[in-house]
C-alpha cells in the first residue's frame, strides 16, 4: 500500500478532518467569546460607583418555559448620576440579570417597594447599573460546562495534526530489545472524561432541581473537582506501548487498558496492514497474525497508510532479523 490514500470524494481524509475540526472550533469558540464578554462585563462592574437609589417596582412574576414555570424577580429602581435621573433593572451584576426560582420571592420580600438601595453604576455610562457587582454563580456554571467542550476541541486538533503516528527512529533500545510508545490523544481524552463526568452530574442535579437554583458554591466546587479529576486521569493514563523482546523472542503489546498481549516469534505470521473504510474516516490497522489463530493481534490503528505500513515493515524486520 502507498501512503496518503484519500477517502474517495472531493476532499482528502486530512482535509475533511480539518474542516470538521474548524466547524466544531467555531461553534464552541462562539460560545466562548460570548461567555468571555459576559465575564468581562461582570469584572467591569467591580469598578462601578455606588450611589443612593430607591425601588420603584418590586414584584415576582411567573415565567412559563416549555413544561416548567418558575418565578422571576422584577425590579426597577431610580438613582441620580451626573445631574440626571436614571432607571435600572439589574439585580445581580451587569448586564441585567435577575433572580429566578424560590429565592426570587425571598429577595423580593427583602426589597419591598420604596426601599432605599445602594445602586452601583458605570461612571463612564451611568445608565449601566446594578444592585450587586462582581461575578454571579451562573457564570461559573457556564465555565464549568464549557470546560470539557474546550478540552474536546483541543483533543480533536491534537488528533487532526498528530493522530497516532509511527517513526522507526523513535524506537528506544532496551536491555531486551526495542520499545515503541505510540503518540495518541489518550491524555487529552482522559482529561476530557475527567472533566465531563462531574459536569454531567452537576448538570443533572441542576436539571432535577429546576426551577430551584442550586447553591452558588456548587459550580465553583464542581469546577475545582472537575479539573482535579481530569488532571488525575490524564496523569494516570498509560499510552499504548509495543515491546520487541529479542531474548524472549516475543512481541508484547501494552494497551491503555487491560493486560499485556504477548505474541511469540514462533507463532507470529508477520505484520500486515488492513484497511477499514468507515463513513467518513479510513483507518489502517497494523496486525500480526498467529499460527493456528483466526483472529490477528491488532498492534495499532492509524489514520495514514504510511504510518501503518512503516510499523508493519519495522516489526517484520525485527522478527526476521532474530530468526536469521
Amino acid at each position: 500500500m502507498s501512503g496518503g490514500v484519500p477517502v474517495p470524494g472531493l476532499l482528502s481524509q486530512r482535509t475533511r478532518n480539518v474542516v470538521v475540526a474548524v466547524l466544531i472550533t467555531l461553534a464552541v469558540g462562539g460560545v466562548d467569546v460570548g461567555l468571555a464578554f459576559d465575564l468581562c462585563q461582570h469584572l467591569r462592574s467591580l469598578g462601578f460607583v455606588p450611589v443612593a437609589g430607591v425601588l420603584t417596582r418590586s414584584e415576582v412574576r411567573v415565567v412559563h418555559g416549555g413544561h416548567v414555570s418558575f418565578p422571576e424577580l422584577v425590579l426597577e429602581y431610580e438613582y441620580d448620576a451626573g445631574g440626571r435621573r436614571f432607571t435600572g433593572t439589574a439585580y445581580r451584576s451587569w448586564p441585567a440579570e435577575s433572580e429566578v426560582g424560590p429565592q426570587a420571592s425571598e429577595v423580593q420580600r427583602q426589597l419591598p417597594l420604596g426601599t432605599g438601595v445602594t445602586v452601583f453604576h458605570d461612571p463612564a455610562d451611568p445608565s449601566a447599573a446594578t444592585l450587586h457587582t462582581g461575578f454571579a454563580a451562573g457564570q461559573w456554571w457556564e465555565v464549568w460546562v464549557l470546560l470539557p467542550l474546550n478540552a474536546a476541541v483541543i483533543a480533536l486538533w491534537v488528533w487532526v495534526f498528530r493522530g497516532r503516528q509511527f517513526d522507526p527512529a523513535r524506537a528506544r533500545p532496551t536491555g531486551f530489545g526495542w520499545s515503541v510508545t505510540f503518540p495518541t490523544v489518550g491524555r487529552p481524552a482522559a482529561f476530557l472524561i475527567g472533566l465531563a463526568v462531574p459536569v454531567a452530574i452537576g448538570y443533572g442535579v441542576s436539571i432535577a432541581s429546576a426551577p430551584v437554583k442550586p447553591p452558588d458554591w456548587i459550580p465553583t466546587a464542581g469546577l475545582v473537582v472537575s479539573v482535579a479529576v481530569g488532571v488525575a486521569l490524564a496523569v494516570a493514563f498509560r499510552p499504548p506501548r509495543l515491546e520487541v523482546d529479542t531474548f524472549a523472542r516475543e512481541l508484547r503489546l501494552f494497551p491503555p487498558l487491560g493486560r499485556p498481549i504477548i505474541v511469540p516469534f514462533a507463532v507470529a505470521c508477520g505484520a500486515r496492514v488492513k484497511e477499514e473504510k468507515g463513513t467518513a474516516v479510513v483507518s489502517y490497522h497494523c496486525e500480526v497474525g498467529r499460527a493456528g489463530e483466526a483472529t490477528p493481534v491488532r498492534l495499532a490503528t492509524f489514520t495514514a497508510d504510511a504510518d501503518a505500513s512503516a510499523l508493519a515493515a519495522w516489526v517484520n524486520e525485527q522478527m526476521s532479523a532474530e530468526r536469521r
